[in-house]
């Protein structure tokens, strides 16, 4: 479970890296081959730049999301796992209780007999 957690994690970081690579590579594209003007270049790179870091922002909310989700599930599980073992350790419990009392009991009657 862990490594699935692991290999999502650096999935992500490596969607992250390429993103960016990206954006840098067809900024620097953008500035060497498009005919535009100082203040032209510069919307550009600031409307890129802006829809970029909205593209992250919205990549991380989803990110978080399934991390949330991920954690009430572990959650779920673990408690059921909890339960299920509070319940085997009460009838282990009860059936200790019942063989001492069958014990005893079979130890007074011996007693009581002899």
């Amino acid at each position: 479970m862990k490594s699935a957690m692991t290999n999502e994690c650096s999935g992500n970081l490596s969607s992250y890296s390429f993103f960016f690579l990206g954006v840098a590579i067809g900024t620097s594209a953008a500035l060497l081959l498009a005919p535009m003007s100082g203040q032209e270049i510069r919307t550009s790179i600031r409307r890129r730049t802006h829809s970029g870091a909205q593209a992250v922002r919205t990549r991380l909310g989803q990110t978080r999301e399934k991390a949330t989700a991920l954690m009430e599930d572990v959650h779920e599980v673990v408690d059921s796992h909890l339960q299920q073992l509070e319940n085997e350790k009460e009838r282990i419990a009860a059936a200790l209780r019942a063989g001492r009392e069958a014990y005893r009991s079979a130890t007074a009657a011996e007693t009581g007999l002899g």
